[in-house]
């Protein structure tokens, strides 16, 4: 991920957890395998459950999915904070941001 430094706008790259490029397309996937696996595995698990409970699965799939991607975001900005600028040696970096699909 990249981050820039607030103060004076210097760009830093970081090699942590998460990629520098990002693709919804690939999110899209994960998501999809999520609900493709998670249904049936539901359905045989919890056959006692009315039909209401499809519409708590796929906001709890999307809770869940946001979960997962955010948490790992959020640790690897807290790393990047213990560094200072090398320009102007304060620690003020921004949200973590990428290149899109790297084009």
């Amino acid at each position: 991920m990249y981050y820039k430094c607030c103060s004076c706008g210097e760009e830093k790259y970081v090699d942590g957890c998460l990629p520098s490029v990002s693709c919804g397309m690939l999110l899209g996937v994960d998501m999809g395998v999520a609900l493709g696996v998670g249904l049936p595995v539901t359905q045989r698990l919890f056959t006692h459950i009315g039909w209401w409970a499809w519409l708590a699965f796929v906001p709890l799939i999307i809770v869940l999915f946001l979960t997962v991607m955010l948490v790992p975001q959020f640790i690897e900005w807290l790393i990047a904070m213990v560094t200072a600028c090398p320009q102007c040696h304060k620690r003020r970096w921004s949200w973590p941001f990428t290149r899109g699909f790297g084009l």
